[in-house]
């Protein structure tokens, strides 16, 4: 009877712990005249992307987009407050919109609106620091920009707390993805070095195209593909031949930017 009791009461708090969350955040310049229609296309890669990585992972997804009119500056703040995070969990912010050229980093200031319809241009890097900084206890804090990098280099105003469809097998390779979160781990990218613009197109922002593609890559157990270091390799390899394909010369060739840091 003891026994039994024992096995009930394992049942029971193995159902009521909680599991880690894949907080996943995509905000999306939609309603742009000129990059509104490819920015959606977008929001289904990273969409399909963090489903497939969740999923693989045995994480729960706690998926929020921001496009339209809800891809405000006031609301990047909002969801910075208010996200629960674990110390397990993984937050994974994605922003496609425009953007320029950042005179105190080689990631780019990133273009959304505020509450006035007005464009309010906000540092990268300093919202990868605040990630950071909120979410420090966090196992993975990954912020990714699809944006130009590009023009003359002027000051942000300041941040303060403020051609492939993927699918991937669920449940398969799951030791695969584990290695790439087994450490503690910090990641920030860009799509393009300093003074280069990014591109977009009806598959997709060509940097969008090139990472999503390539973790799925990693979904098929790719030898390559053994930890970020690599994966950022790869990225830029599918990243050139999209360029080529789209008669890019070698000279012009935009190229990712990263940083990563294992704690």
């Amino acid at each position: 009877m003891k026994k039994i009791a024992a096995i009930i009461i394992l049942l029971f708090t193995s159902l009521i712990l909680p599991a880690q969350t894949f907080h996943s955040v995509i905000y999306a310049n939609t309603n742009d005249k000129k990059i509104g229609k490819y920015a959606k296309r977008d929001i289904e890669l990273v969409k399909q992307l963090c489903d497939s990585l969740s999923a693989n992972l045995s994480y729960n997804l706690n998926l929020i987009v921001k496009d339209g009119n809800s891809f405000k500056v006031e609301s990047v703040k909002e969801i910075v407050d208010s996200l629960n995070v674990e110390e397990k969990d993984i937050v994974f912010f994605y922003i496609v919109s425009h953007g320029s050229a950042n005179s105190k980093s080689e990631f780019p200031r990133v273009s959304l609106f505020n509450d006035k319809g007005r464009i309010v241009k906000i540092s990268s890097y300093e919202l990868y620091e605040t990630l950071c900084h909120n979410f420090a206890h966090a196992a993975a804090i990954i912020s990714i920009t699809q944006a130009c990098n590009s023009g003359r280099a002027f000051e942000p105003q300041p941040f303060q707390s403020v051609l492939k469809s993927i699918k991937i097998p669920l449940n398969s390779f799951r030791s695969d993805y584990s290695r790439l979160f087994a450490n503690k781990i910090r990641i920030i990218s860009c799509s393009s070095q300093p003074g280069k613009t990014s591109y977009t197109g009806p598959k997709g922002s060509y940097f969008t195209r090139a990472f999503c593609s390539t973790l799925d890559l990693y979904s098929n157990n790719s030898p390559l593909l053994k930890d970020w270091e690599n994966v950022f390799v790869e990225v830029q390899k599918e990243y050139d031949k999209i360029q080529y394909a789209h008669k890019f010369k070698t000279k012009n060739l935009r190229k990712a930017v990263y940083k990563i840091q294992r704690l």
